[in-house]
């Protein structure tokens, strides 16, 4: 492990204590989610509002920033010249009426993620989510007319059979929230598009983006909502975001936001999945460090479920944060020996993920060998 030797942090075993779980080749069980592929300090879970997704369902997203104080109008601007994170986030679904956003962005592990001028980041961002649309069981077959309503710019984009994604609703620039109309698509049951939603911020304070469509026949009207924009047309922002009129009108002529029900983990049948996904919990105990000579410890922890093994590391002098990987078994006795540097201080954080995507955390500790 590269990331960890320039640490001078080297993991030498991953080994499971056997007090209670017997990991013989006949008995040992592996969790079917690859824990690898999310570090908990690295992931954000639905930053606009709080749900608990299915593990297979959802949208996945890469954060773009703008480097020097840049404030582009437009959201090309961000993915050919910004700064994208190292972050990866999640959502169950995308439904944010308009609304005051100061909460920011503020991973698993606690840490928010900053803006250049070292405030949290709650403007001039970009996201890029991807997901697979599909009918929900409730949904009917048909012909359905897109659309966005978003503060600021937005854009929803279906990839074809060429593996190139197409614009079907363009929301793009600087606007309050705006109601943009786009294409039909044809759905069956069967049907499963990949898509990609583009959204950005621009300034502070009110935030809005809603992927809507409806079921559409030849007897249906031309929506005249349809380039309409407001911050309070659709939504009261100073009102716990009430729907309005005009957006009453939308849910009258069969307009709906697209439902978590209808997002899919793309890679979903190749092993992806949703990490926010949470289960009936899970606890950490007996947390500790324990000396082994010359920079060597063993760290042990239990839990009261199965669950993985790995451990958040921080090197205190160069601020190097590394997430052990993890051999994905789970057992409910922990046990990772490594070989840290005498003299340097690190912080230790004991991190487990259940067979139910339950997640714990020990106590960080402050740890010199």
């Amino acid at each position: 492990m590269n990331k960890v030797l320039s640490m001078s942090v080297m993991l030498l075993s991953l080994v499971a204590c056997k007090n209670n779980l017997d990991t013989s080749e006949e008995t040992v069980k592996v969790s079917k989610y690859d824990v690898n592929f999310f570090s908990m300090n690295k992931l954000v879970c639905d930053p606009f509002q709080s749900n608990n997704p299915d593990p297979l369902t959802g949208l996945k997203a890469k954060l773009y920033t703008m480097p020097n104080g840049e404030t582009p109008n437009n959201l090309d601007t961000f993915y050919n010249s910004g700064v994208i994170s190292d972050k990866d986030l999640f959502f169950s679904e995308v439904n944010v009426p308009t609304r005051v956003f100061s909460l920011g962005f503020p991973t698993e592990t606690g840490e928010m993620i900053k803006a250049d001028d070292g405030g949290d980041l709650v403007e001039w961002f970009a996201l890029r989510m991807e997901s697979v649309l599909k009918l929900a069981p409730e949904d009917e077959e048909g012909t359905y007319e897109l659309a966005l309503l978003a503060d600021d710019g937005s854009r929803l984009s279906i990839k074809n059979s060429d593996g190139v994604y197409e614009i079907a609703v363009d929301n793009d620039g600087l606007h309050p929230t705006r109601m943009g109309c786009g294409d039909t698509i044809t759905m069956t049951k069967d049907s499963k598009l990949s898509v990609q939603i583009d959204y950005f911020q621009g300034p502070r304070w009110h935030i809005s983006v809603i992927p809507m469509w409806r079921k559409v026949t030849e007897s249906t009207l031309a929506e005249p909502r349809c380039g309409q924009l407001g911050n309070s047309l659709f939504f009261d922002y100073n009102n716990n975001s009430e729907p309005q009129p005009a957006y009453n009108e939308l849910l009258s002529r069969g307009w709906k936001p697209i439902a978590a029900a209808n997002w899919e983990i793309e890679g979903s049948n190749q092993g992806e999945y949703n990490p926010c996904s949470e289960g009936e919990g899970l606890t950490i105990s007996g947390f500790a460090i324990n000396a082994l000579g010359e920079g060597a410890v063993d760290v042990v922890w239990s839990t009261d479920k199965v669950a993985t093994s790995q451990l958040i590391i921080k090197n205190l002098v160069t601020n190097n944060e590394i997430t052990t990987e993890s051999d994905n078994v789970l057992r409910t006795e922990h046990s990772i020996v490594m070989s840290l540097s005498p003299g340097i201080p690190y912080e230790i954080t004991a991190i487990s993920v259940g067979e139910d995507l339950s997640k714990a955390m020990s106590e960080t500790v402050i740890y010199t060998p």
